[in-house]
Formats: structure tokens, C-alpha cells, sequence
């Protein structure tokens, strides 16, 4: 499912020889929804939450500046 999904984003986001930003962008989002799906005891999620949660203040200074 998710080689055919990158297939249909990639082909559709391709202008000519550059492929489009948004292209790229859902190629990612397909690749994380994999990653989720596979895991099944929510690994992932608390892996998720802890970078989240140690990385707070780069976020929260991302967020304010951009």
C-alpha cells in the first residue's frame, strides 16, 4: 500500500524533471503512517512523546521565532 501511495504521490507531484515540494512531503507522511501502523503496542508514541518532551524548548523557541 504504501510503495503504490508513494508511486501515485510521486507521479503526480513530478513537473517534469523537479519534483514538487508537496510531492515529497506526502511521500514522508506515508512513510510515518507505515511506521505507526507497524507498531502495535505504542512504541512508537512514547518514543514520540519523549523527544517531544526533551527537545520542549527548541520547539517552543521554534515556534516563537518562526
Amino acid at each position: 500500500v504504501v510503495v503504490t501511495g508513494s508511486l501515485v504521490v510521486l507521479s503526480f507531484g513530478s513537473n517534469g524533471q523537479v519534483f514538487a515540494t508537496s510531492a515529497i512531503r506526502g511521500v514522508r507522511f506515508l512513510q510515518i503512517l507505515r511506521m505507526l501502523h507497524v507498531d502495535r503496542q505504542g512504541g512508537t508514541w512514547r518514543l514520540l512523546g519523549s523527544v517531544v518532551y526533551i527537545h520542549r524548548q527548541e520547539l517552543i523557541t521554534t515556534l516563537y521565532i518562526g
